[in-house]
């Protein structure tokens, strides 16, 4: 199920994969590789430049990089609550 996190849209793109599109500009898709138990986020595997109006749309993505981390482990604790 997608859902907006910390101004990323997100959703499962595959068993142990997620993927996060900016809602500002500018504007990127950002896919990381979740832990099999899809608790953890475990690496960067994409970063797409979806709407970069100026600059250097790669050296922009990085800038929020941390940011759509911070999102994908928040979206991780939504999708996977702790019992108890």
């Amino acid at each position: 199920m997608k859902r907006n996190v910390g101004g990323f849209d997100i959703d499962w793109i595959g068993d142990h994969r997620i993927e996060l599109t900016r809602n500002n500009l500018p504007r990127h898709r950002y896919q990381f590789e979740t832990s099999p138990d899809r608790r953890r986020v475990k690496r960067l595997l994409l970063t797409l430049p979806e709407d970069v109006a100026r600059g250097d749309p790669f050296l922009d993505a990085d800038q929020y990089e941390d940011e759509a981390r911070k999102a994908a482990g928040k979206f991780l604790e939504q999708e996977n609550p702790r019992a108890g």
